[in-house]
């Protein structure tokens, strides 16, 4: 989380001419990028799961 508010910062911080972004467009670009991790977690717990269950159907353990 540190990171990305550390890469908020520099955006803030950088003025290039006539870009700035808002508040709001940061926010929003935090969200998406918090919500693109939670799925890929999710994702990858289900994945394992599916291998746990076909591991203990083909070895009985």
């Amino acid at each position: 989380m540190s990171l990305i508010i550390g890469e908020i910062e520099k955006v803030k911080q950088q003025s290039h001419s006539g870009f700035s972004v808002s508040n709001r467009v940061q926010r929003k670009w935090i969200k998406s990028s918090l919500d693109f991790k939670k799925e890929i977690i999710a994702i990858i717990q289900q994945l394992f799961g599916i291998y746990q269950l076909v591991f203990k159907l083909i070895f009985g353990t």
